[in-house]
């Protein structure tokens, strides 16, 4: 898993957790750069899965990056959805795909769904975000990052984590 795939799962389940009680599962191995983050200890071991989801959601990465058990769990689930930037995703096997290959990260279309759901950016969705933009755009370096960009990630930081940590 890499800084956008992580960010994006961390603010994802966050505001899912902040919109309706259901049970969020998140599983992965995050590298110990991002353990520090808030959230990261609740992630499920990939044999900690359940066998049946109503839904399940893939981000920043199509489904076939996915560990067998993880894939497992992912195609039994009622509905299925990837949320991504990488135009070489292939949509066609969810039952619902955002794909906005002009985004700069999966983060950086979290947070427009965080502004879509009217939802509050709390200093650890913020953290999670400013992981994902920072990891993506080779902490501002690449050709992707744009102004647009760096307003948000001013706003990340305005959010009171510590953007030196990251």
């Amino acid at each position: 898993l890499d800084g956008d795939s992580i960010g994006a799962c961390l603010a994802l389940s966050e505001m899912l957790h902040n919109q309706c009680d259901a049970t969020v599962d998140v599983c992965g191995i995050p590298t110990h750069q991002y353990e520090h983050l808030r959230g990261v200890q609740s992630w499920l071991p990939d044999t900690g899965l359940q066998s049946q989801y109503d839904v399940a959601i893939v981000v920043d990465g199509d489904r076939f990056r996915l560990s067998p058990n993880v894939e497992t769990a992912f195609i039994a689930a009622a509905t299925t959805v990837i949320i991504d930037h990488h135009k070489s995703t292939d949509t066609t096997s969810y039952t619902l795909a955002w794909l906005d290959a002009t985004a700069v990260s999966t983060c950086s279309m979290i947070h427009e769904l965080l502004e879509a759901w009217n939802e509050a950016l709390t200093p650890s969705i913020a953290e999670a975000l400013y992981v994902g933009i920072l990891f993506d755009t080779g902490g501002f370096q690449h050709s992707n990052t744009n102004p647009q960009t760096l307003r948000l990630a001013a706003t990340l930081i305005e959010q009171d984590f510590d953007a030196n940590r990251t």
